[in-house]
């Protein structure tokens, strides 16, 4: 089955001028997409453009989260972003988990000796992953503390 490429235009929309709090309506959005929303042309382009905000706001040294919600695309406050981000590294850690429940359920008795040592690997691999994932939240791994490297523009003063 071959991808199909969803063509998508320049868009109209100043990324340089986005700010934390920004929400770009669907309204906005449909005009910029240029796809009808609830298609999965639409959808792509949304994400597509969520990506693109992400990366060059990350790229002048201004990052950003942006979010999808409610049809709209919402450049998120620090605070928010904290809270976002937060809720969705849980989500993928419970998916991580599953995903790794489920591989050491392969009955790799049949495999050949290439395919099952390939198998262990990945086992040990993501087992020791999970291992420290979990033994970092739980405060028996210490590490240093994350010292934020992004040096910000001082705030203008009205």
């Amino acid at each position: 089955m071959e991808k199909e490429i969803v063509e998508t235009r320049r868009s109209p929309l100043d990324i340089e001028g986005l700010k934390k709090g920004d929400v770009i309506t669907a309204d906005e959005l449909l005009k910029i997409v240029g796809h009808p929303a609830g298609t999965e042309k639409y959808a792509f382009g949304l994400l597509g453009l969520r990506e693109k905000i992400m990366a060059d706001k990350a790229a002048m040294g201004d990052p950003v989260t942006v979010r999808v919600c409610k049809g709209n695309l919402e450049v998120l406050s620090d605070e928010l972003s904290s809270q976002y981000n937060d809720k969705r590294f849980k989500v993928n850690m419970a998916k991580m988990l599953t995903s790794h429940g489920r591989l050491m359920q392969v009955d790799d008795s049949e495999f050949a000796a290439s395919t099952k040592k390939l198998h262990d690997k990945r086992l040990n691999k993501n087992g020791r992953t999970i291992q420290g994932a979990l033994l970092g939240r739980s405060g028996k791994l210490e590490l240093e503390p994350y010292k934020n490297k992004t040096q910000l523009p001082a705030a203008e003063k009205k």
